[in-house]
This record gives C-alpha cells, structure tokens and sequence, in this order.
C-alpha cells in the first residue's frame, strides 16, 4: 500500500488501533475507491487518507483471504479495513462529540458572518428575507464588533463573510471595521455573497487592498431580460445585466475568486441554457470565475415558491443536464478541494468557532434565523447556552449508516430550517463524482511530485438562494 495524502493527523490520534482477529474483519464502510492504470486509490473518508493499492493487494483486499496477508494488516493500520463489530457509526459519533468538547474548551471565534445592512438594492421575488426587519449597522455598533473581534480572535487570523441584505449598501461599514482591524494588526480575510451591482473598478482594488477580499458569490437569474425582471433593481440606472458582467470580470482580473450562482426554477430553466452560452464566450477559460446551479428553495418569497411533483422531476432533468453542459463548455466544476474527512460541525450554526452578527449588534447562529434565535449582542456575549445547544443537535436521518460520506456529512442538524435530511441519492451520487475526481487529481500531482498535504479549502458557496 502507498499513501499518497496523510490522513488528518488529530483524527488519526484519536482513533482506537483496529488490530484484526482471526477472520472477523471487513471493509470500512468509510471508502472510496477509484481505478487507474497504475492501480486502485482507496480515500478513507473518515480520516481523508488516500492511498494506492497494487493489482496484488487489491485482490488480497477485494478477498480478505486472511489476517496474515501483509496488505490486511496494512490495511487495518490505516483504517481501511475495521473489525466487524467496531460499530463505524457509532465510532463517528463519539469522535464528533469529543472535537466538539475539544472546540468547546477554547473560546475562539475565527469566522464572522456580518450583516453591515439588511437592506437590499434588489427586489428578487425568491428572497428569504422577504419580511425580515431592515436596519443599517451603525458607526458605534461597528467599534463594538471590532472590540468583539479583538477580544475573541485568540491572536488567530480571522474570516469576515459579508452577508445581507446587500452588503455593498453598508460598503462605509466594512471600510470601517477592515480598516479598524487593519490598524490593530489583527489578521482577517474577507468573502461575500452579493448582487455585485455596486462595484466599479475602484472599488474592486479597493476592496481587494483593504477589505483582504478573496472570494465572492454574485448571482444570476438568466439573461438581460430575465436578469433585470427578477432582480427588480429600485435605481438600476444604466442597463443592470450588462454592469454586473462587467463587474464579474473586474473582480476577476483583480485576482478574486467569483463564483457565479446560476438559480433555477420554473421561471427560468429554459432561458439558463442561453446564459450558459452566454457566460461561456465572455468569459471562457478566464481564472478566477466559477459556474454552478442551484434550484430554488421551496417556501420562501414574497409569493412562496411551491412545486408540484411534475414541476420537481422537470426541474431536476433541466438540472442535471445543465450541470452537463457547464462540463461539456469547459467550466471548471465548483468542487471539493480537499479530500473528505471527519467534520465535527455541519455549518457555521453548530460551529462554536463562528458568529452571525445582525446591524444592530444582535448575535446569532444561523444566518436563516438570526433575528428569531438570537443567542446573545455584542455587549453581552453568547448568553443563551439553550438556543446554542438547539443548534448542536444531531440527527442520523434514513440511509446515513450505510452513506460513505457520513463522517463529513453536512445535514445533521437536527433542527436545521434548510437541509433536515434533504440529501437526495442525486445530491449524494454527485459528491462522490467530485471526489473521486478529485482523488485522481491529488494523485497525478503526487506522481508529478507536485502533492502537498496542506488543504486550500472549498470557497463558501453560502445558502442563500
């Protein structure tokens, strides 16, 4: 057996040595395999080792044999093999539930998920805050969360996701606390989920320089036509579609990540094939720009949106065979960047390392609901323990003892207002697709003597619809 990737190293010391017994062995239930010409790649989801089996040793592996077998014993060492009774769910959860007090016991909170406003530019009839209270953060709000920041960063670099509303509204706001921590030398970087309709190209460099902004998520509906009805800009002035396109590429150029969200439901699905093609000969094997699709999510709106069994079962063909197209066009797929492993939290709700913070200073878990479950301010702290707790609970739904993905699984919330078990056999089939792609690609790189065991981390796609 080669390792190609070390498995995480804090996951592999905390796992029980799974020495074989006479015959009473199996297979991890925690494997991906993936064929080449020069062997099997097996990546252990639990603890995110990839390595290469020999045609020899996967016979020996495919057959268990025997416990003599050099491979079985190997294999065992690294997990990849389990005694039959070790109870691999079981397992799973009790190491969860021990980073969970390891996390518990430090105190830092390296990520900020901040509304400056919640005000918007755009009307979009989907939106989930439809109804949600409109309020711009203040100046003295702003030095509060700055002093928040201060007394939690743990002299750890931090992450600031700009949320909304449109967080370009509150474009004062940001400068002012990115150029608050800046002075303090607290290191931080920044994400953002926006419209992208405010930038320009000072603003971009501006944004880039002192706002450390590396990633953004901009949308689109379909093309001008369609873009401009569903956005519905209150002051969009010169034509809307075409200045966010531009915007896109100058942030782009300008060494952000854009990671354009293509929304699909009933009222657009035939008209994305159009702004694929679109996107495609604009934009085209330019760096930094990235395409993916998302349904829309059912009960939120103005109007909320409902689906007939009909409209679903068309809607999921459209999806999958867009999702073909963006292939077939050459996009790079919006996918995992690192190999899968053992995650201790969901999502930034049950991450005791992260923060959602409201224009009015009010503290919460998660960005669905942090007006109606806030959990404390920023003058208080996190002082609803019960409200913290409710978003720690867990929920092993149907199917996800025998998932090979379980260890890093992201929908076991238990009261999560979003997912509550909504992982189709699509949803599943589709992540796996992309890790084995991307076992191959860490092994071709391995093999070029490019492999390097650090992750770079998948860029927050965000759920806002």
């Amino acid at each position: 057996m080669l390792v190609i990737a070390e498995g995480k190293k804090d996951i592999r010391r905390l796992l029980p040595q799974a020495r074989l017994k006479e015959d009473a062995y199996i297979q991890s239930r925690y494997i991906l395999r993936r064929e080449t010409e020069d062997g099997t790649l097996l990546c252990n989801t639990l603890t995110g080792e990839l390595a290469l089996l020999s045609t020899e040793e996967r016979k020996a592996f495919d057959g268990l044999p025997s416990v003599a077998a050099p491979i079985l014993v190997e294999a065992a060492d690294h997990r990849f093999v389990v005694p039959h009774d070790c109870g691999e769910t079981k397992t799973v959860e009790q190491l969860r539930d021990l980073m969970k007090k390891r996390q518990d016991g430090k105190k830092i909170i390296r990520n900020y998920n901040i509304l400056p406003t919640t005000f918007c530019n755009a009307r979009c009839f989907y939106c989930f805050e439809s109804g949600i209270r409109q309020a711009h953060m203040s100046d003295q709000t702003a030095d509060k969360l700055v002093d928040y920041i201060a007394a939690h960063h743990g002299n750890e670099s931090v992450k600031l996701n700009w949320f909304g509303g449109e967080p370009m509204l509150g474009r004062q706001l940001i400068d002012k606390i990115c150029r608050s921590l800046n002075g303090m030398g607290i290191g931080f970087y920044s994400v953002m989920t926006s419209n992208g309709f405010l930038f320009d190209a000072e603003l971009v460099r501006h944004a880039s320089e002192t706002w450390k902004l590396k990633h953004i998520q901009i949308t689109l509906d379909g093309t001008r036509e369609i873009y401009n009805r569903t956005k519905a800009y209150t002051a969009p002035g010169e034509d809307p579609y075409s200045r966010v396109l531009r915007n896109i590429g100058l942030l782009a150029d300008e060494g952000i990540d854009v990671n354009i969200r293509l929304n699909m439901d009933t009222h657009n699905a035939d008209d994305l094939d159009k702004l694929i093609n679109e996107l495609t000969e604009r934009y085209g094997g330019k760096r930094h720009i990235f395409v993916y699709i998302r349904q829309l999510n059912e009960g939120y709106g103005t109007e909320p949106i409902q689906h007939q069994k009909e409209d679903l079962e068309r809607l999921n063909r459209q999806l999958i065979r867009l999702e073909e197209k963006l292939e077939m066009k050459g996009w790079p797929r919006y996918s995992e960047k690192q190999l899968p492993s053992l995650k201790a939290n969901s999502c930034m709700a049950d991450d005791p390392k992260s923060i959602q913070c409201g224009p009015d200073g009010v503290l919460g878990k998660c960005e669905h609901s942090i007006f109606e479950n806030t959990v404390g301010t920023l003058e208080t702290g996190v002082t609803d323990m019960e409200q913290v707790r409710r978003w720690q609970e867990r929920q092993i739904w149907q199917g996800c003892d025998v998932c090979p993905l379980f260890p890093s699984c992201g929908y076991l919330i238990k009261n999560c207002p979003v997912t509550q078990g909504k992982c189709s056999d699509y949803d599943r089939e589709k992540k796996i697709s992309q890790y084995l792609d991307l076992m191959l690609e860490k092994y071709e790189a391995w093999k070029r003597g490019e492999c390097h065991d650090g992750e770079s981390g998948l860029p927050d796609e965000g759920s806002r619809p």
